[in-house]
């Protein structure tokens, strides 16, 4: 089931059966037209979806994906793993995209910290979700790996190119600029409108408009100072927010007391500063395994995704 990353309708996350995905449900607005209507540079800090096969297309030692006038350096890949190797601290994968056997695999460096132990690398032939920066390593453009997990949802890793074409899409055509200067008519009838096609039979409410709400965008038409990667991995929570009022309070503790995201925050301290329930062990790893916090120097240690 594709996520609501680069649903701009706010469909529900729950499927199309429900609402038709088109504006009602309350969906992601990360990838709104009039949320982020600002210059194309503040999209650098969005997580991009993308494919192996867009990244084997940068020049050799490039750091960012351009779409049209919008450019990207932290992007989030899924793929089969190739080959996994331990090098000093690191783990360095080789991932290709998914039954693709022709294709050239692609550098994933994931580092971990000087206290890990048993430490064993994803197999090869393991679909994975990588999250991370697009930097040159060894002389050659790499994905320094936030976060490297195992996908075992088989309708995740279908989807998944799809999801990386509607991307590509809608900011090659420019759809949030477009969008905001009423220049949307050449893509009606196309999943770019923001109008329900006329041949959907199916009851759509939506479509006619929700009180209050348009069926593309949100009322909040500021420029967002960060899109939170969380907005991206999980279309149940939103920008800046957790699932649980535990994982709310989390991540307002890093956007307080976040100095530096080299180092993060420890476990411990933040445990002890929001009180943190038994269930706080989970809500980390869920934050984690969802891209919106990641490790630093140890497994102990974590840091937003954006600051």
């Amino acid at each position: 089931m594709m996520d609501q990353s680069f649903d701009p309708f706010g469909g529900n996350a729950a499927g199309l059966p429900a609402d038709n995905g088109w504006g009602s449900g309350g969906g992601d607005a990360s990838f709104s037209a009039t949320q982020t209507v600002t210059k194309a540079n503040d999209f650098d800090r969005v997580t991009l979806p993308v494919t192996v096969a867009t990244l084997n297309n940068l020049e050799s030692t490039a750091e960012k994906i351009q779409f049209g006038i919008y450019s990207f350096s932290q992007v989030r890949v899924i793929g089969e793993v190739v080959t996994a190797n331990i090098t000093g601290q690191q783990i360095r994968y080789m991932i290709r995209d998914y039954g693709n056997e022709a294709q050239n695999p692609f550098l994933i460096v994931q580092y971990f910290g000087v206290d890990a132990t048993n430490l064993t690398p994803l197999i090869e032939g393991t679909t994975v979700q990588v999250i991370g920066k697009i930097r040159t390593f060894d002389d050659q453009s790499a994905i320094i790996a936030f976060k490297v997990l195992e996908v075992p949802d088989i309708n995740m890793r279908e989807v998944f190119p799809k999801e990386a074409r509607v991307a590509e899409l809608y900011f090659t055509k420019n759809v949030p600029e477009r969008y905001v200067n009423g220049e949307m008519a050449d893509f009606a009838g196309t999943f770019l409108s923001p109008e329900a096609p006329q041949s959907n039979n199916r009851t759509n409410l939506a479509a006619a408009g929700t009180p209050g709400r348009t069926p593309f965008a949100p009322a909040n038409t500021t420029t967002p100072k960060a899109l939170n990667g969380s907005a991206v991995y999980n279309s149940t929570q939103r920008p800046g927010r957790g699932n649980n009022p535990q994982q709310n309070r989390i991540l307002e503790y890093f956007a307080t007391h976040q100095v530096s995201s080299e180092e993060g925050l420890s476990v411990t301290t933040i445990r002890n500063a929001i009180h943190g329930n038994a269930n706080f062990d989970a809500d980390i790893n869920d934050l984690a395994q969802n891209g919106v916090i990641y490790t630093t120097i140890d497994d102990n240690h974590y840091a937003t995704i954006t600051e």
